[in-house]
C-alpha cells in the first residue's frame, strides 16, 4: 500500500485542532442563588455564561435558531446550573417520540395509514393515535400540514 494515500486517509480522520473545544467555567458563590426558574438573582451575574451551542434536533450540528446560554455556580454544598433559553422566533413544540417520527416519515413518503401500519407492524388504530398526537404537538390539523411543517427535519427527497 502506498504511504501517501494511507497518510492522507489517516489525517482526514484527525479532528481539526484549530477549533477550540467548548468550555464552561463555574464560579464560586458565597450565597446560593434563589431557585425560582429565573436568572435575575444578582449572584447569577458572577458566573460567566457559555453560549456556543449547536443543535442536535432537527439540524444536527447546526447553528441554534435561538440564543441559549448556561451559567454554573457552586458553593460548599451544591452545584447550581442555570439555563437561559430564549424562544422569540421559534414556537415551543413538544418533541415528537421516535415512533411518531417513524409514522410521520412514512406518511411523508406517501404511505396511507394502512401502509404505515403494515410497514411498522402496528395496528391502523395505533397509527391513527400517533398521527393525532403528533398533529396536536405540532399545532396542525392534517397529515399534510404535519409533513409540510416538518419537511426540513425529515430526510425525504422532494418530488
Amino acid at each position: 500500500m502506498p504511504v501517501f494515500p494511507f497518510l492522507a486517509a489517516v489525517l482526514a480522520l484527525v479532528p481539526d485542532q484549530r477549533a477550540a473545544p467548548p468550555h464552561l467555567s463555574a464560579a464560586a458563590t458565597p450565597t446560593p442563588p434563589l431557585i425560582d426558574g429565573r436568572l435575575d438573582d444578582a449572584v447569577w451575574a458572577t458566573a460567566p455564561g457559555a453560549d456556543d451551542f449547536t443543535q442536535s434536533f432537527p439540524f444536527d450540528g447546526g447553528k441554534p435558531s435561538e440564543r441559549t446560554s448556561v451559567r454554573v455556580l457552586y458553593d460548599e454544598t451544591a452545584i447550581y446550573i442555570g439555563f437561559d433559553c430564549e424562544q422569540i422566533h421559534t414556537p415551543i413544540v413538544e418533541r415528537l417520540t421516535r415512533r411518531e417520527r417513524d409514522v410521520l416519515l412514512q406518511v411523508a413518503q406517501g404511505a396511507d395509514r394502512k401502509e404505515v401500519a403494515e410497514r411498522l407492524h402496528l395496528s391502523v388504530n395505533t397509527v391513527r393515535t400517533h398521527m393525532q398526537s403528533l398533529m396536536a404537538k405540532l399545532g396542525v390539523h392534517s397529515a399534510l400540514e404535519a409533513v409540510a411543517v416538518t419537511r426540513p427535519w425529515l430526510d425525504v427527497p422532494q418530488r
